[in-house]
Formats: C-alpha cells, structure tokens, sequence
C-alpha cells in the first residue's frame, strides 16, 4: 500500500484455524501497538470473534489495539479483527517506508499455564511524497 500525511489506512488481522489442527486454541491475544506513523481512529475495532473482548483500541487516548478471544475452534472459519488508522504528520520525515507489528499469542492446552504459543506478522505502507512549491 501507499499513502502520504493524513491518509486513511484500515488495517484488517485474519485468524485462520486449519480445519488440520488437533485441537482448539486458548486464551488468544492480538496486539497492535502503533507505533509514531499511525494514528488510531478511535472507536474503529471490530472483531467477528463471539467471545471476543476489545481491551484496548476503542478508547480515545489509546495508541495500540489489544482484543483477547476465549476459544477457537478448528473448524471455526476465519476470525477477522479489523480497526482503522491514519498517517501521521511524521511519516515522510524520517522514512519513506512504515510497518506495523501484529502479535498473536495463544494457548494449545486449555486452562491457566496453558502450553504457549504465538506468531508474528508485519504489514507495511510506502509513503508517497508531496511537492510543495516554495516562494
């Protein structure tokens, strides 16, 4: 994706649990801690998950989204968790190139201690540069 100061970037998490899978999953976070380039709209997480929490992301002065999910079963199709950023007038400046961090961490066993596991994946924005005429 591209963009300059200021543009709309929607960011969308899709959770798949194979319908290979042994078993079902526990405890799952996803956090999204923006970090200087990206302005979170507040009020803009949704998640499709039915035990599904949004802890933070919704609040007016948060700057990073975390949602937790009870359970996912194998067979439960793809979770979606989507919420909606800008860039921020600092993009550009320092770097042409932006990247946020999505983390999933999980249990595969049931109950507190579960066994833990997580994955990690990024998702970048080239930003494109305006020319303004000077004099």
């Amino acid at each position: 994706a591209s963009g300059d100061a200021g543009d709309f970037v929607p960011f969308v998490v899709e959770l798949e649990h194979g319908v290979s899978s042994a078993g079902a999953a526990y405890d799952i976070v996803v956090a999204a801690p923006l970090n200087e380039y990206f302005e979170l709209y507040a009020g803009s997480v949704r998640c499709s998950a039915v035990d599904c929490t949004i802890v933070s992301g919704n609040g007016g002065s948060d700057t990073g989204v975390s949602v937790s999910i009870g359970t996912s079963e194998p067979s439960v199709g793809v979770i979606e968790i989507a919420f909606d950023t800008r860039l921020s007038e600092t993009v550009g400046y320092r770097t042409v190139n932006v990247s946020s961090v999505v983390d999933v961490t999980y249990d595969s066993s049931s109950g507190a201690g579960g066994r833990a596991d997580a994955v990690t994946a990024s998702a970048g924005v080239v930003v494109s540069m305006s020319r303004v005429a000077v004099g």
